[in-house]
């Protein structure tokens, strides 16, 4: 059974964090420690009538991302800010009082995890490229790239129709806007946006 096998894991996960947790407060490092729980990308459970990952889908993007460090943070805080993994790098440099290289494209979040604060409309990309596309079945290296911007999120898959959802109204990403008259300045500016300065290695799928 998938599903059954899908918990599994959630369950053996949350149980081998709690013993790195517990054996940090045995040996009285917890409150002196970072950590971070985050994963590069989530797994459908048969949203969309999908499962894996390849896709722009809220279930394969939205990750998960925890961070505790009692000395510095405070504890059991939920902030609702959009960022991006590239933001690690940047907030490990400033808690350790490193330098952040300038072509870092990254932004810290101590501030953000300090005092609560919440960073507004700040724009996360993510990107994918894969093969083995039932619609593009030749394709073996398909590209896709997302922009999500506030409530609002752009995913452009090359060969296939754009999308463009309201998060917060529509939650499971059912009503393409791309349609609606109402979008068209915010379907052109996100769609821009998302392509105008994209560019890859080459890269051979496995």
């Amino acid at each position: 059974n998938v599903m059954a096998a899908y918990n599994a894991c959630i369950t053996e996960m949350d149980d081998m964090v709690g013993k790195v947790v517990q054996s940090l407060k045995d040996s009285g490092l917890y409150d002196n420690t970072i950590i971070i729980y985050t994963s590069d990308h989530g797994e459908h459970l048969f949203e969309h009538g999908l499962m894996n990952k390849h896709n722009m889908y809220q279930a394969a993007v939205n990750v998960p991302f925890i961070i505790s460090y009692p000395k510095l943070f405070k504890q059991n805080v939920v902030n609702n800010s959009i960022i991006s993994l590239i933001e690690l790098m940047p907030t490990l440099a400033e808690i350790i009082e490193g330098k952040t290289p300038e072509t870092a494209q990254g932004t810290s979040l101590v501030d953000v995890l300090k005092n609560g604060t919440e960073i507004k409309d700040r724009p996360v990309f993510s990107e994918f490229r894969g093969a083995n596309y039932q619609l593009l079945s030749d394709i073996k290296n398909l590209p896709s790239r997302m922009m999500r911007k506030g409530d609002y999120k752009f995913i452009y898959t090359h060969g296939i129709i754009d999308q463009l959802y309201n998060l917060k109204e529509d939650p499971d990403e059912l009503n393409n806007l791309i349609f609606d008259s109402k979008y068209q300045e915010l379907y052109a500016a996100m769609r821009f946006q998302t392509l105008v300065e994209w560019s890859f290695q080459e890269y051979t799928p496995l």
